[in-house]
């Protein structure tokens, strides 16, 4: 019975949702489950302290999560079960993946931006001349500064489509992409670490919140103990591109609806191109973003 007393009827070999309701059975559940163990015990030990823990994002995890069971087992609603359930799995992952890429940030290992730079080069790209030319045209920076900045709009906006549109299984499959694909990026930028072209190339038009990461990063290649507080987190990843990697994901999450596939591709063509410009990222910091995404579809479609 669906939320209205009608009886559904799934035909043979039909997917059906995955919902938090049996979060031991959800795949997606129990990998951001692994995400949070992960951080929770190498915290500590990497002598990392974050203050604030407890707040915003946790609550609204616990809050989202309770609407999610409510809905699935009082009062039956499989759409609002999954997209309330969905929105507080994407919290829950925001907030531990985010930890996850400081603890891969501490250590000393040598800083690869000669090196992405001069394949920057082979490649024929320049970082310097290119944000410039972006630069010097002030509606152009605005679009794709605006589109860098979509995520979370982008996060709900799938989550409620992909809900009560009845595609079912592809919130799944989304959160299984993206937390294998943060897995991978987190460890692709503990073994090759860089500061980004923010910080090894002065160019004027810099905003002050364009390098607000980079003392994190000087921090954490520090001596510690260090201390953050969750409000002044920051992206702090150069290679691979995660939000390259969350633009192919997203426009995957949506191929097969009609109505939102184009608006979705546009957009994320729009956040990919940013990513140089507004990400202050290298070239081939995207082209690694490209295959990561790659293989995390590949991935999450065999154990979604």
């Amino acid at each position: 019975m669906n939320g209205n007393g009608t009886k559904v009827v799934v035909a043979r070999g039909a997917s059906v949702p995955v919902r938090l309701g049996a979060p031991l059975r959800n795949p997606a559940f129990l990998l951001v489950a692994l995400v949070w163990t992960t951080v929770l015990v190498c915290l500590p030990i990497a002598g990392l302290e974050v203050q604030g823990l407890i707040g915003g994002a946790l609550l609204g995890t616990v809050g989202l999560g309770t609407l999610s069971l409510f809905y699935t087992y009082l009062r039956p609603d499989e759409r609002i079960a999954e997209a309330s359930g969905y929105t507080a799995l994407w919290l829950l992952f925001s907030l531990g993946g985010c930890l996850l890429t400081y603890l891969a940030a501490v250590g000393g290992r040598p800083l690869q931006d000669a090196a992405f730079q001069a394949t920057d080069a082979a490649l024929g790209f320049d970082w310097g001349q290119w944000t410039a030319w972006i630069r010097e045209r002030g509606w152009l920076r605005l679009a794709l500064r605006l589109a860098y900045a979509s995520l979370p709009l982008q996060i709900v906006t799938t989550v409620l489509v992909l809900s009560f549109a009845r595609v079912h299984r592809r919130n799944c499959e989304l959160m299984l992409a993206a937390t294998l694909a943060l897995l991978v990026t987190s460890v692709g930028y503990a073994w090759l670490p860089a500061m980004g072209p923010f910080a090894t190339v002065p160019l004027p038009g810099t905003l002050p919140g364009d390098t607000v990461y980079i003392p994190h990063v000087e921090a954490l290649r520090s001596p510690g103990p260090y201390r953050f507080n969750v409000a002044d987190l920051q992206g702090i990843i150069v290679l691979p591109s995660y939000h390259t990697v969350l633009g192919v994901l997203f426009v995957w999450a949506h191929r097969g609806v009609r109505w939102s596939f184009p608006a979705f591709l546009v957009l994320n063509l729009a956040m990919v191109a940013s990513v140089p410009s507004e990400g202050g990222h290298y070239l081939v910091d995207l082209l690694a973003g490209l295959v990561v995404a790659l293989l995390a579809v590949i991935a999450a479609r065999r154990l979604a």
